[in-house]
């Protein structure tokens, strides 16, 4: 299976979906003016990659690093989350979700 690489930019997250690597990362910033659009080949590479992982006894984790994402950028997240889900493969995917905590201190 071919990775999937999109570099970062201000307003999307970096992809790196490469699993002859093990490597699999969504980090950044997520508010595309479309976000259908941006996640829709990261949703088929998924979809692509659950096929392939059923027939594996492998595990595999999943790197979300995502300082922002806006609501549209949620749905596509939990749309990914829906197809691993239905795949029948979560069992076999560990979502590591790291989030920012910001401490404002009243003065």
């Amino acid at each position: 299976m071919e990775a999937l690489k999109i570099e970062a930019k201000l307003d999307t997250p970096k992809i790196y979906l490469d699993p002859h690597l093990d490597l699999y990362l969504l980090e950044g910033r997520s508010f595309p003016e479309n976000a259908n659009a941006f996640y829709a080949p990261i949703l088929q590479w998924i979809a692509k990659f659950c096929e392939e992982a059923q027939s594996t006894q492998k595990n595999y984790v999943f790197h979300l690093k995502l300082n922002y994402y806006n609501s549209a950028s949620s749905r596509q997240l939990f749309n990914l989350f829906k197809i691993l889900e239905k795949r029948d493969v979560m069992h076999k995917v560990c979502c590591l979700l790291y989030v920012p905590i910001i401490y404002i201190k009243k003065c």
